[in-house]
Formats: C-alpha cells, structure tokens, sequence
C-alpha cells in the first residue's frame, strides 16, 4: 500500500477491504437489475399469436452464466418455456427451459442439434443445457428450430 508505518498500512489494507465489499454489493445489485430487466424483455416477447407463450432468442455474449439464471426465472418463476443459445467466440451455448407437465421434449431437442454439429450436453425433458461449435449453418438451424418452436 506504499506505507512506511505499519498503522499506516494496516487503516490503507482495512479501507480497501471495505471498499471492495462495497463494491462487490454495488456489482451484485447491478447484476440483479440486469437479470430483472432482461427477464422482463424476455417475458413480453413470448406472448404468441394464439395466446399462449414461449421464448426463443439468439444472443451474442459471453456471459451464459447470466442468461442460464434468465432461463432459470422464465421458466421457474414466469412459467415460460424457454429456449436460448448464446453465442460467444467459437461456440453456441444452448440453454433450453421449461415449467414441469406438458410441453417439448427439451432434453431430444438439444441431443438432435448437439450430435448433428459435434456438440456435447444432455437433460431431461424439462431442462437441457449443451455446447456445439459457431458456425453458420448451426446458426441457421438453431434460428430454424425456434421459429418452428414459436410459431412465426
């Protein structure tokens, strides 16, 4: 801390710890409004024509941790069916949701993509998580599947 005295040292080491819980609260809280903000986007945009609802997005981050916990939401809390790729660097992410009952087999889903591109991952009906590599036609089919999925 480029103190001569040892007291010195000790208060600049104590004021930089406090800062950095301060700081670790302040990024938690901003997470938690990003989280909310894109679940909200998320939810208004899987109303469908017929009423009910499902969501499907392609995203370019690299932050999956973040939109798996905006599944987690839809899906748990919203009762969404959710299914979403992530797009980061050389890889697509696929994070596929949905309430427990009836619904898609999200678990097939994501085993028919991840073997046709060389891919890894695996769930059950309700929740399915996997990796395939970038490339354009695996873009293509992931768009594909979610226009089927929703209908438009």
């Amino acid at each position: 801390f480029g103190c001569e005295d040892p007291e010195h040292g000790l208060n600049a080491a104590l004021h930089a710890k406090e800062e950095t819980r301060r700081l670790d609260a302040e990024t938690h809280e901003l997470r938690q409004r990003l989280l909310e903000s894109d679940l909200r986007a998320l939810s208004a945009s899987s109303l469908l024509p017929d009423g009910s609802r499902f969501a499907a997005a392609f995203i370019e981050s690299e932050d999956t941790k973040h939109y798996r916990a905006v599944c987690e939401a839809a899906a748990a809390g919203e009762k969404i069916p959710v299914m979403m790729a992530v797009a980061g660097g050389q890889s697509i992410s696929l994070i596929f949701m949905r309430p427990k009952g009836d619904g898609p087999d999200f678990g097939k889903c994501l085993r028919e993509l991840t073997s046709r591109f060389g891919g890894k991952g695996g769930g059950s009906p309700v929740s399915a998580q996997g990796m395939i590599p970038r490339s354009a036609e695996a873009e293509e089919e992931i768009r594909h599947m979610f226009k089927e999925f929703c209908g438009r």
